[in-house]
């Protein structure tokens, strides 16, 4: 993993060689990417605007708001998530690593034995022939003329032979000179069949490159073209505007579909985490367009472009509807900008779950009981102007899950980002390494959460549970009665395992009944002192620490980001109370 470290004297980086981070022997997992890819307004929220889709664990809290804006960096390299620099090298951002996997190694050629062993007929065996007497006597004569005509014979049958001979043999010089011309003709690489199923080839290969284009385009239209949930009218989180009734949440692409804008088209493409959302404004469908701020969510568990979410707040004033030709109302007409009165709206709702009194104003707000969690908002304000007593403000806000979404799926990869991690080889004496020993065995933060559950360690709940894109879990870790309180957390944009998830801190709070021995480079541990602590900062020569003597706290910048950093709280009698390491480190490079 690469560090980039600064003097913590005078902040400025010090160069230091980057590290290879293993690039050929890098798991190759089936993840989506990406990593995408990518980046990420993520709000600072605490308090996941979604919890629907996730798990609800004892001891654990589940936050939205990562480190980095969600989609801030959009068209600026896309370097706001772990990996974006690889992904930089081998393509767009959110694709996967790909490991240099090379040819097969080769064994060697099957080993060739040579020809089997002919056998060698006659070797060792007798001459044919029952004896070997030669013939005597009158037998001679009788051999001299047979062997007379047999000789003659065999003459004419020799010419004979000679004859047929000489004729093969022209034969042969014309076969073999045809077989030299034919040899002559070069013979081409390629036959016609070849070229023809290499033609066939690469328009099959043009044909599924078109067709997974057309797929894209396809879903993107099936997305658009979703048959919109059937907007109550009366409901309290209803509005109407130029003839068309909307319920929150809407899909902010149902107003795009009847003539509404983005005020800017990049808009649309800001990437959203899960839960996370963002207030963009929308222009209306007039001549003279007019502005109206809106909050688009998305819902998601998967990171989403803006312009897939849902609008789930939307406030309109009197002085827009003035200048437009919406002809605004709520509640099918019942109330209306610059007409209504608090009169009228208290006899369609009763009595108002909350009031303000203002200077110059007054507002009344009501407040719908859900199903989802506490977090969610479901309400509307009215506000009145106590000039003359006149609704001049609406805001509609409903957060709950919107009825029309599909079950999602959770791919069961793990994140490719995971892989960067390296443990460190020892603890070594560099307090602002991020390095930290929990009972002898040394980590890194940040450090995946698998790595200290394969260490024994482990949460209350499901390690498969879900955890959203870019959204994150206070955890208690156990083993046996020992405890540790992390921070767990999806830096992807797709939704992963909770055992995916990554520790950006670590905290530990000593205690005399426990046996846990927790250590950070330079000494400090649970037994240690105040004064230990600043003996160590002096030793180091780190100034740029703040310590808060109301709340007795030691904030130990890594670098120039201060979400890095140590904490660590001491009592009034100088023990240490808390020790907390918190880092991004590596995964925002």
């Amino acid at each position: 993993m690469s560090e980039r470290r600064f003097d913590p004297m005078t902040g400025e980086p010090i160069d230091q060689p980057t590290e290879n981070v293993n690039p050929s022997n890098q798991p190759v997992n089936q993840q989506v990417g990406n990593i995408n890819q990518v980046n990420q307004p993520v709000n600072q929220q605490a308090g996941n605007v979604n919890q629907a889709n996730q798990p609800q664990w004892q001891n654990q809290q589940s936050f939205n708001g990562a480190p980095q804006n969600f989609g801030a960096q959009q068209g600026q390299a896309q370097q706001g998530f772990p990996g974006a620099q690889q992904n930089q090298a081998q393509g767009q951002f959110g694709q996967q690593f790909q490991q240099q996997q090379g040819s097969f190694a080769q064994q060697g050629n099957f080993q060739q034995q040579g020809g089997f062993g002919q056998p060698q007929f006659g070797n060792g065996a007798q001459p044919f022939g029952g004896n070997n007497v030669p013939p005597q006597g009158n037998d001679k004569k009788k051999l001299f003329i047979i062997g007379g005509i047999v000789a003659a014979f065999v003459i004419l049958l020799i010419v004979f032979n000679v004859v047929i001979v000489m004729n093969r043999g022209k034969k042969d010089d014309n076969a073999a000179i045809a077989a030299s011309e034919e040899a002559t003709v070069p013979t081409p690489v390629f036959s016609q069949e070849d070229d023809e199923s290499t033609d066939e080839a690469t328009t099959e290969a043009t044909e599924a490159v078109e067709e997974k284009e057309e797929e894209k385009e396809e879903e993107k239209e099936e997305q658009a073209s979703v048959p919109h949930a059937e907007a109550d009218p009366n409901a309290i989180s209803s509005f109407s505007a130029y003839g068309k009734t909307y319920s929150l949440p809407v899909r902010v692409q149902e107003l795009i579909d009847d003539g509404w804008q983005f005020n800017k088209d990049s808009d649309s493409k800001i990437l959203l985490g899960s839960g996370d959302y963002e207030i963009v404004y929308l222009l209306t469908p007039d001549e003279k367009p007019q502005q109206i701020d809106v909050h688009v969510t998305n819902f998601s568990i998967d990171a989403k472009e803006l312009g897939e979410g849902y609008i789930t707040e939307i406030t309109f004033y009197n002085f827009i509807v003035d200048k437009t030709n919406m002809d605004l109302s709520f509640h099918g007409g019942d109330l209306k900008l610059n007409e209504s009165t608090k009169e009228d709206v208290v006899a369609i709702f009763g009595d108002a779950d909350r009031d303000y009194d203002g200077s110059t104003s007054y507002s009344i707000t009501y407040e719908v009981a859900n199903d989802t969690d506490l977090m969610t908002r479901v309400e509307t304000t009215y506000n009145f102007e106590k000039e003359n007593d006149k609704l001049s403000r609406v805001s509609l806000t409903n957060q709950e899950k919107p009825s029309d979404m599909g079950e999602e799926q959770v791919s069961g990869d793990e994140p490719e980002y995971l892989s960067k991690y390296k443990a460190p080889s020892s603890l070594g004496d560099d307090l602002l390494s991020g390095n930290i020993s929990i009972s002898g065995k040394v980590y890194n933060v940040p450090v995946p959460l698998k790595v200290l559950m394969e260490d024994g360690w482990s949460f209350g709940g499901d390690e498969t549970d879900t955890v959203g894109a870019d959204s994150g879990y206070a955890v208690t870790l156990a083993k046996g009665d020992e405890r540790l309180y992390v921070t767990a957390y999806n830096f992807t944009t797709s939704a992963c395992y909770m055992k995916y998830t990554i520790v950006t801190s670590i905290t530990y709070y000593p205690s005399s009944y426990h046996k846990l021995e927790i250590e950070l480079p330079g000494g400090i541990k649970g037994t240690s002192t105040k004064d230990d602590l600043e003996a160590l900062l002096s030793s180091k020569g780190i100034t740029n620490y703040e310590y808060d003597k109301s709340y007795g706290r030691y904030t130990i910048p890594l670098d120039q980001n201060d979400r890095n950093r140590i904490d660590i709280h001491v009592s009034d009698d100088g023990k240490m109370e808390s020790i907390e390491v918190r880092n991004i480190g590596w995964i925002l490079e």
